[in-house]
């Protein structure tokens, strides 16, 4: 094992350590986040519960929803890529940037909902026995670049943050080949891949252990909309021709291997109206 995998493995270890410990102290809400999950699963419909099935069989699973606000959600994401696109910070990544501000959750609440819709934390909850927290909520634009190699979350990856990670990504323009559709390796696929490896893999890499073929490819109009499951699943993003632009929410179980990006409760988010289970989501007490 080289130096640089040697760190890797123990940030990973001690890491779990860091979340052993948060769970630990946080026990009391950590299993009220479960029982919750446990009694939204004894009430999913049907079809949930098969679609609660697809995301955890394969790591991904279109949405299909009634939500009135997705168009507005939509041109108030447009309106925020054609004004901060071009002059935004790359985020230490030349190929991507994130645009979403926090003051912009607050002017548009619309975008906080997108991530809050019910039957979305119905599913991540009923999958994954705990409600999940929402970790953050980013607007990425991703560009072409004239790089010769494919750089960092461009290659075969897993989000090692937390015991759960899931994302939503809303397509806000549509997304084919040439616009870097999201790629992942359903759970089984990515079983085979050992354990101790680098962080980052290339195709070459990935291949030598799975058969790429199994990639599950997400491509879409706008307002496409899919849950994946980053945390089991080796992933990539942003392999662009033309520029890509997507919403993301990302959910974890609130006690992960780090300190939290989403505080919620400082901010002005707190004094919205929010169900029972939003507030939970949001941890809001």
């Amino acid at each position: 094992m080289n130096i640089g995998l040697a760190r890797e493995v123990a940030q990973r270890w001690s890491g779990s350590i860091r979340k052993g410990v948060r769970v630990a102290a946080n026990y009391p809400k950590y299993a009220d986040r479960r029982d919750s999950a446990h009694a939204i699963a004894q009430s999913l419909s049907a079809l949930e519960v098969a679609t609660t099935t697809e995301l955890q069989r394969n790591g991904f699973c279109r949405l299909h929803l009634e939500d009135d606000e997705l168009p507005t959600t939509l041109k108030t994401c447009r309106k925020i890529i054609a004004d901060r696109a071009e002059s935004a910070p790359r985020m230490g990544k030349v190929f991507f940037a994130q645009l979403i501000k926090p003051e912009d959750l607050v002017e548009h609440p619309c975008l906080l909902r997108a991530g809050l819709h019910d039957r979305i934390l119905n599913l991540v909850a009923g999958t994954y026995g705990i409600v999940p927290f929402l970790e953050s909520v980013e607007l990425l634009v991703s560009f072409p670049t004239q790089m010769p190699q494919l750089l960092q979350s461009q290659l075969w990856h897993i989000d090692r943050t937390d015991s759960v990670v899931v994302k939503q990504i809303i397509y806000i323009d549509s997304v084919g080949p040439d616009e870097g559709p999201f790629g992942l390796l359903p759970p089984q696929e990515s079983l085979k891949v050992p354990s101790l490896v680098r962080h980052y893999l290339t195709d070459a890499e990935i291949a030598r252990h799975v058969d790429l073929s199994r990639t599950i490819h997400f491509e879409g109009a706008a307002g496409a909309r899919a849950l994946v499951d980053t945390g089991r699943c080796f992933h990539y993003g942003s392999r662009v021709k033309n520029r890509r632009h997507a919403l993301f929410f990302y959910y974890n179980t609130g006690y992960g291997k780090f300190d939290r990006q989403g505080r919620w409760q400082d901010s002005p988010i707190a004094k919205m109206a929010w169900s029972p289970l939003q507030r939970q989501v949001l941890d809001l007490g």
